[in-house]
């Protein structure tokens, strides 16, 4: 299998010195490459893409992955269809693509499994869940694959078999990239400039307790970033500089641990948090995984 460098990226370190202890974000090395991608999902130590442009020409049937462990980029085996935009999760080590033609879904979900190197078809009611709708919402979530449209509908992998669910207007937010699920529980900001948790029997969301020095995160789904790392909450943030430094803008980072005290009380703890990266504020954070390495 040919391998080669995989675009810029940064990965995050801890610089120890006499006084503290810094985390920072420290670029890895990379070399030129002529594709335009989307960052969808890490599994262990990869985090895997869908390449949409390689050197000038359309291809959205291929799936190349990063290995953070030598900061290598390498191509999976190609999927069955081509699509655009694809909607993808990740759900028991595995990748769970459904593919999307004319910005309307097909009724089948492809599945990569990294272990085998294969490839899975998997038959689904697109269209009864998508109704009028002309776009689907999909999360992956207490060993279920979550579709939303008109009707709301799980698939389990393991009794290999579709259900329909009770649609909860809640869990929308779970969809988007400012958010995150640990141990079943949902984590997202909700554009409301703190973190919250969803309740699923209550059937709400609620504030995230004991974060009280937590600066305030911004609005923007474009400046914020949640993900599960280890069990814990990292959370990402860009916040431009003062009026001394209104060139630049300042990476956040924190992590935080949480606990669950009661049905309806979740606790947080902040392990740490601080500026990881200083760039000019014409830079953004595209993306923002956690792997294994």
């Amino acid at each position: 299998m040919k391998t080669i460098k995989f675009s810029p990226c940064f990965g995050l370190r801890r610089i120890l010195t006499k006084r503290l202890s810094n985390n920072l974000l420290v670029p890895v090395p990379t070399s030129n490459f002529s594709a335009v991608y989307w960052p969808y999902g890490a599994i262990g130590s990869n985090i895997y893409t869908i390449v949409e442009y390689v050197h000038g020409e359309f291809s959205t049937d291929r799936v190349f992955y990063l290995d953070c462990r030598s900061h290598t980029r390498h191509e999976a085996p190609i999927m069955w269809m081509i699509r655009s935009s694809p909607l993808i999760r990740v759900l028991d080590g595995k990748l769970y693509v459904l593919p999307q033609r004319n910005g309307f879904p097909s009724n089948s979900v492809e599945i990569f499994d990294p272990k085998t190197q294969l490839w899975e078809y998997l038959r689904s009611p697109i269209a009864e869940i998508l109704g009028t709708r002309s776009s689907l919402i999909s999360f992956a979530i207490d060993g279920g694959f979550y579709l939303y449209g008109d009707k709301c509908m799980v698939y389990k992998p393991k009794e290999n078999k579709w259900d329909v669910v009770e649609y909860e207007t809640g869990l929308v937010w779970a969809s988007f990239r400012l958010s995150c699920v640990i141990n079943n529980v949902i984590y997202s900001s909700k554009l409301s400039r703190v973190l919250k948790w969803y309740d699923s029997e209550g059937r709400l969301w609620r504030d995230l307790k004991g974060l009280d020095k937590l600066p305030k995160l911004p609005k923007s789904f474009s400046r914020l970033r949640l993900v599960n790392y280890g069990g814990k909450i990292a959370v990402s943030w860009e916040k431009s500089g003062g009026v001394s430094s209104r060139e630049k803008k300042f990476e956040w980072c924190a992590v935080i641990a949480v606990e669950r005290r009661s049905g309806q009380e979740i606790y947080g703890k902040i392990e740490w948090c601080e500026v990881v990266l200083t760039v000019p504020k014409s830079c953004c954070l595209l993306e923002f995984f956690a792997v294994t390495v």
